[in-house]
């Protein structure tokens, strides 16, 4: 059996930490949020191309000291130690230049794919060769290796398949990771989380999926709001929507903290804050009105939640409730964005139970929902259909789900297309959403 010569041993691992960290390093001078340089985009995909350029860097090494025995002379060591130190140093400090260059020619999806491989290969390659001339004779050639590289055609069938692992295995990995961030992208839209949408569509460019996935100028221009949302959350037309969006949320802040605040104003102003991810100043600015306005407890659970903090977030849910029942308005507009409060809360509050695990304590809230908002029923027996069928409950699943089509068969469909796949669009989606998201 062939013994690993010591040099590849370490070689190895520092050409993977020399083609990660300068490339994660890059994207940290890009705009914030951004953690991998373009056309990379997310960490997750530079650690696959370097790890799958990784044979094909030491093939092409192999290949080339073999071409070109000077390459493997014991001085070269440190040429090749100050080129990967030079490249590894290059990417950090001007990397983030790539990303406009791109833009600026308008690069496709198949030439961001070949930049990424190429790039991983140069930051790869010197430590490679180096290694390569670290090692004694005997290693670089042995007589008893089982595939003996010294043949022509056995190094470019190495050279083939590296190639294929290179290429097949990044693409089918971004593939489903736009499908998935497309979704994520679209629900953090839906749900006015405009900075999280554009940091996420941001990065879908820079991996180049808007090459496939985006419409063309002349119909995004008929499409409404929501179907932008729906079908185009990739095209031009959409970054520039969300462009405008945070623009238009960051005019309106510098005017509302140009004078005194109102009740109203002070909310408001928090909402923005919270759309523009700038979730510190919004707790900051809502937290004493959430004391006494439904409203305000509402937003202030929801911003905790986006953060994790489920115990903190609950507690802010249920003050929202007993602010909305201690409501004794008789205007019907008043009354109906109370019970709109009080059904999203419940449903949040069962959210919150499920990512706490308190999967008992989420069911109590929807039959405490039921009991106090019966004109609200049919939604609860919903969410209750859903919460036992992904609970492994279908019998109970399908009570639930006849009652509320019973209650609302306009609404709510009979129990044979009972689904587990997600919650309803009123509900925020929890911990049976897709699991991936914009940080890394």
């Amino acid at each position: 059996m062939m013994k690993i010569p010591l040099p590849m041993l370490i070689a190895l691992p520092v050409a993977l930490m020399f083609s990660i960290g300068p490339l994660v390093l890059a994207g940290n001078s890009q705009e914030p949020g951004s953690l991998a340089v373009a056309p990379f985009g997310w960490n997750r995909v530079v650690v696959v191309h370097a790890i799958t350029a990784l044979p094909l860097s030491w093939i092409l090494s192999l290949a080339a000291s073999r071409a070109w025995p000077m390459l493997r002379r014991r001085w070269t060591v440190l040429l090749w130690t100050i080129a990967g130190v030079d490249i590894a140093g290059l990417t950090i400090f001007a990397g983030n230049f790539v990303s406009q260059e791109l833009a600026a020619h308008d690069a496709g999806s198949i030439t961001r794919l070949v930049l990424r491989i190429t790039w991983c290969l140069l930051l790869q390659i010197p430590w490679c060769l180096a290694a390569l001339a670290m090692q004694k004779p005997e290693f670089v050639s042995p007589a008893d290796s089982n595939i003996n590289l010294r043949y022509p055609l056995t190094i470019a069938n190495f050279i083939c398949w590296s190639l294929v692992v290179a290429i097949v295995i990044p693409i089918s990995f971004v593939n489903g990771l736009t499908a998935s961030q497309a979704t994520i992208a679209r629900e953090h839209w839906r749900a006015l989380r405009i900075e999280k949408a554009r940091q996420i569509v941001l990065r879908l460019f820079d991996v180049g999926s808007t090459q496939s996935l985006g419409s063309s100028e002349n119909n995004t221009a008929n499409n409404s709001h929501n179907n932008m949302m729906q079908r185009d959350i990739l095209s031009k037309q959409a970054l520039k929507m969300l462009n405008e969006n945070v623009e238009f949320l960051s005019t309106q802040i510098k005017a509302l903290r140009a004078g005194a605040l109102t009740e109203s104003q002070q909310l408001l102003l928090g909402k923005y804050y919270a759309a523009l991810d700038r979730n510190t100043q919004a707790c900051e600015m809502i937290e004493l009105l959430a004391h006494t306005n439904a409203e305000a407890a509402v937003t202030l659970g929801e911003i905790e939640q986006r953060q994790g903090h489920w115990q903190a977030a609950n507690q802010w849910f249920i003050k929202a409730i007993d602010l909305a029942r201690q409501e004794k308005s008789h205007d019907p507009d008043t009354v109906a964005e109370n019970k709109k409060l009080q059904t999203f809360a419940y449903d949040a509050l069962a959210r919150g139970a499920r990512e706490l695990k308190q999967f008992e304590q989420a069911e109590a809230f929807y039959h405490e929902a039921i009991e106090e908002l019966p004109n609200r029923a049919a939604h609860f027996h919903a969410q209750l259909a859903l919460h036992c069928d992904l609970g492994g409950r279908p019998a109970e699943a399908i009570v639930h789900q006849l009652k509320a089509h019973e209650l609302d068969p306009n609404q709510h469909s009979a129990p044979a297309s009972l689904t587990t796949k997600i919650f309803s669009n009123s509900t925020p989606v929890g911990i049976f959403a897709p699991a991936a998201s914009n940080n890394d």
